[in-house]
């Protein structure tokens, strides 16, 4: 036994205290240089008073709350130490690395689109969210307005980040599908450097009521520090939620543990995403199906991971920044409906995992989790009160009464409760056990929570769950198919509660039969002509099959789609027409018809800047078929907000009343808008005040080639061409307006050296602008140019010659002697007479040192 500063501890073998793939690393060799290690301690102060004495290791990072820190050191220094009992955990620092290839996203697949349509106030105003990786851009005008400072971003940044943020609560600035799950939250940043959670004083000092974390490191199947460590950020922070990205390595296996070498099983890349209190995505397509590259569970024990799935065709981490925006939301209805009182991050999360549509196998799986999150449902539960609050202790119960009408076709609830944190490296997480039961009062008939095979074989992992007592996950749920009419009792017991009292919440979610409900296309939704789009509706019909039908004349007559659509697939993939139009979409099951929102089926419309001049400019864009008018929106504080409406295919607007710098164009379909073109900067589209390009270029035949190409047509009178000579600039051509943008003149008559031009556009009211001036250097039939000449004195003078790389200008003084020597790079080349005399001087041009030319030049 050792004494070290007042701490009673003992010696422990150093292996029992490595992470799992730290311990797999040491059997063949130690590590080497050095490194990151992440450290549990029984005692920060201790531990630190420990280093003090060891200079060589160098606190990098703590996490308080979980008593984890991150030091620096050749890892023989840390070895000296890991015996001390102080020590509880070691494991190595893995970088974090973002899991997303691109940024497509599909916000109708979770629901998000239907959220925007009908719930448009919904939008997590006020609702604080944190992105931790590297920084997103400030000046993404989708953000505006609604950044929080934070001392803990990343110094550097990425578009994966600003990707994620989009996602998340993109504000719908530059398109319509630039607009995220939350688009009224604010953001944060947080750094992934450090794959700890940040100090409580950030969460609760900014507010931040949810962390989206769309990165990983490599596949961990343990419960190590970083999990520990979320864990406690939660149990500290009881409204935090932390939503994960599953990973993209979904074919892999665990390289350690109980699921080592099982390939497509445990593979969740970080042993933080094994915590309980969290939330891990996992990612989908379109259609429901789990993507091979999507991380798979279970966790290390054989808890349910990940939790929910949602649309990510390219990775999970865009799946987890949708999740991460519908808990915005999430947290936005309960505090609205709360007196400004923020949710328990337990409630969150049961919300979102008992609304969620189940896909792969029937039930909970190692694949999808609890389903794919659905936002619709989610904030419809949360919305309508359908959930429960609790609290027991070790051997009580608390108990719950729900009344269950006719007509439902399924009861699903679900039990979630924040466990503390279990020391890392354990075997099992589960701290808290806590047992859900639902009995219908009248029959007696009870029912467990569903509840998966994790023993380490395809063949169990891949069985469907059963109904039994969870004794390891900390989420319990409950479905009964049909049930009938009446009082049912929700039981939750404090089955093994080591201390203190356990919070919990419950989640409802009551499915009425025979109903049918279109979410997608929406009124607010655009069809895009001759493509396949994914109409999305739910059905609650026991008939399997429908008859789909779309008008484009507001219903007067009904084109027959498919006679035979499975609606039990809850989409239809849908070709539509070319044209440019409003629509109807209406599905008919069992001799009852279902009409959808009027939508419209439209292109982008691609509009251009005419001119960008000192007190105005012009926007243009090609008409649109059928549109009765177009409405102009302009960059507000925060959103796109709208100027004017106007029938004509372009507008002018003065700069002094209009000082925004981003604008948009929306086409109207009988008053409705169709779809808008892209947001942009009229000053980034390359237009000056009308003149787009002005190029002077010596052609074959050595004469002057003069194109103007102009940005617009709008209210020009004439075009002239004109020439710098001995007494200022002289006209060469005039040409009428032709109703074109691109006009040209030849200069029959070069001057050797600067050529100099000028365009001249002349308006219907009598203004002139300018162009540019143009230059064309030309050397005639000699080697070489050299002007002005006579020259100034202390001034420059220009030597214009074919470019090469060993051409010399040298200039000699009356006395023969070489004054000045430069060789010439450019074309043309300025040369500095700085300090030469006043007088006559010989210059020669040399190349390959033979002399080409010879001339006198003047210094005056």
């Amino acid at each position: 036994m050792t004494i070290i500063a007042g701490a009673q501890v003992t010696d422990k073998k150093i292996v029992d205290k490595l992470s799992p793939l730290l311990k797999e690393q040491m059997r063949f060799s130690k590590p080497t240089g050095k490194g990151l290690y992440t450290v549990a301690v029984a005692d920060l102060k201790q531990f630190e008073k420990l280093i003090q004495k060891n200079k060589s290791i160098q606190l990098v990072s703590m996490y308080t709350p979980a008593k984890i820190v991150v030091v620096e050191c050749y890892w023989n220094e840390l070895e000296k130490i890991a015996t001390e009992s102080l020590l509880l955990a070691i494991d190595t620092k893995k970088k974090a690395k973002e899991e997303l290839l691109f940024g497509f996203v599909d916000y109708a697949v979770n629901r998000i689109s239907t959220i925007q349509h009908r719930y448009p106030l919904y939008n997590g105003n006020s609702i604080h969210l944190s992105v931790k990786e590297q920084k997103f851009d400030t000046t993404d005008i989708d953000l505006k307005g609604r950044i929080l400072p934070s001392a803990f971003a990343s110094t550097t940044g990425s578009n994966h980040a600003s990707i994620m943020a989009t996602m998340m609560a993109g504000g719908g600035n530059t398109w319509y599908n630039t607009k995220g799950a939350a688009w009224g939250t604010n953001l944060s940043s947080a750094s992934f450097q450090n794959l700890l959670p940040e100090p409580d004083t950030y969460y609760n000092g900014s507010s931040v009521l949810l962390q989206n974390h769309s990165y990983g490191t490599v596949v961990e199947s343990y419960y190590g520090a970083e999990a520990a460590g979320y864990d406690a950020s939660v149990i500290n922070n009881p409204s935090l939620l932390h939503v994960f990205s599953a990973g993209n390595s979904g074919s892999q296996a665990a390289p350690t543990g109980t699921y080592i070498n099982l390939s497509g099983y445990s593979n969740l890349t970080g042993n933080f995403k094994h915590a309980k209190n969290i939330i891990t995505v996992g990612h989908i397509d379109s259609f429901g199906t789990v993507l091979i590259p999507s991380s798979k569970g279970p966790a290390f024990d054989g808890r349910v991971k990940p939790e929910l799935v949602a649309f990510g065709e390219d990775g999970s981490s865009g799946a987890a920044a949708l999740v991460s925006g519908i808990g915005g939301v999430l947290h936005h209805i309960y505090k609205q409906q709360h007196n400004n009182t923020a949710a328990p991050a337990s409630l969150i999360k049961a919300v979102l995992l008992n609304s969620a549509d189940d896909v792969e196998t029937t039930g909970i799986d190692f694949k999808s989790g609890y389903g794919s999150v659905n936002g619709l449902h989610a904030v419809e539960t949360i919305s309508n009160g359908q959930f429960l609050l609790g609290s027991v202790t070790a051997n009580t119960q608390q108990q719950f009464t729900v009344s269950i009408p006719a007509n439902i076709k399924q009861l699903k609830l679900t039990l979630v409760w924040n466990d503390p944190q279990a020391a890392p490296n354990t075997t099992k997480a589960l701290i808290n056990d806590l047992d859900l039961e639902l009995t219908h009062i009248t029959s007696n008939t009870s029912w467990l929570p569903w509840v998966l095979n994790s023993s380490p074989t395809v063949v169990a992992l891949q069985q469907l769950p059963t109904r039994k007592r969870d004794s390891l996950n900390v989420v319990e749920q409950i479905t009964v198919d049909n049930p009938a009419v009446g009082d049912y009792t929700i039981t939750v017991k404090g089955f093994s509660i080591p201390a203190g009292s356990q919070n919990f919440a419950i989640a409802y979610q009551l499915d009425t039969i025979d109903t049918f409900s279109w979410h997608f296309p929406t009124a607010s939704d655009h069809l895009f002509p001759n493509q396949t789009n994914v109409i999305r509706f739910q059905s609650g019909f026991a008939n399997t099959t429908g008859t789909l039908e779309l008008s484009t004349d507001n219903g007067t007559s009904w084109q027959t789609i498919s006679p035979q659509v499975d609606v039990t697939k809850g989409y239809y993939k849908l070709l539509t027409p070319n044209i440019t139009a409003r629509a109807l979409l209406r599905l008919s099951i069992a001799n009852t018809t279902f009409t959808s929102d009027t939508f419209t089926i439209s292109q982008r419309p691609f509009t251009s800047v005419g001119f960008n001049c000192v007190d105005s400019f012009l926007i243009a864009w090609p008409p649109v078929t059928g549109a009765t008018g177009y409405r102009i929106s302009k960059l507000g504080a925060k959103y796109m907000e709208p100027s004017l409406i106007t029938a004509d295919t372009f507008v002018v607007l003065s700069k002094q009343s209009n000082p925004s710098l981003h604008y948009s164009v929306t086409p109207l379909l009988s008053g409705k808008e169709a779809l808008r073109s892209y947001t942009f900067n009229y000053e980034q589209q390359g237009s000056a005040c009308y003149t787009r390009s002005f190029i002077a270029d010596l052609t074959a035949d050595n004469k002057g080639a003069l194109s103007l190409l102009l940005s617009t047509t709008y209210n020009i009178r004439s075009i002239s061409f004109e020439k710098y000579l001995a007494n200022g600039f002289s006209l060469l051509d005039k040409q009428p307006s032709a109703n074109k943008t691109l006009y040209q003149f030849t200069d029959q008559t070069l001057i050797a050296g600067t050529n100099l031009y000028r365009a001249i556009i002349e308006l219907s009211d009598g203004r002139k602008f300018i162009s540019d001036t143009a230059s064309l250097f030309f050397t005639s039939n000699k080697v070489a140019v050299v002007y002005p000449n006579p020259a100034l004195a202390n001034g420059f003078v220009t030597v214009l010659t074919e470019q090469d790389d060993d051409v010399i200008f040298q200039l000699i003084d009356n006395y023969g002697r070489v004054v000045l020597q430069k060789q010439l790079k450019d074309y043309p080349e300025q040369v500095s007479l700085l300090g030469l005399q006043k007088g006559i001087h010989y210059y020669r041009i040399l190349k390959k040192n033979k002399k080409v030319q010879t001339g006198i030049l003047i210094i005056q």
